[in-house]
């Protein structure tokens, strides 16, 4: 269950950025994008080890409420990101 989230919420972000970003700098971001992940990936798996040290099924579970918050997240900001664009129409 974990992996399938995570998956989502990886490709959901590309997508994000993909269409957030002009044309001419669509390359950039989505390459800054594919570095993050690179880095993220290094990270967790320090992390994940660190969290396995304590208790085996640990990262399991950070994982899965991590993966499953991550999308809820991304769309509230995305939300308030398109209403604070909207022009204001009327007094």
């Amino acid at each position: 269950m974990a992996s399938l989230l995570l998956a989502v919420s990886l490709s959901a972000v590309g997508a994000l950025l993909s269409a957030a970003a002009p044309t001419d700098r669509q390359g950039t971001v989505l390459g800054n994008n594919a570095a993050l992940l690179v880095l993220g990936e290094v990270v967790g798996v320090s992390g994940g080890s660190f969290i396995a040290g304590i208790d085996p099924m640990l990262p399991l579970l950070v994982l899965a409420v991590l993966a499953a918050v991550a999308p809820a997240v991304l769309s509230r900001q995305r939300r308030r990101t398109a209403g604070a664009q909207s022009p204001r129409t009327g007094p």
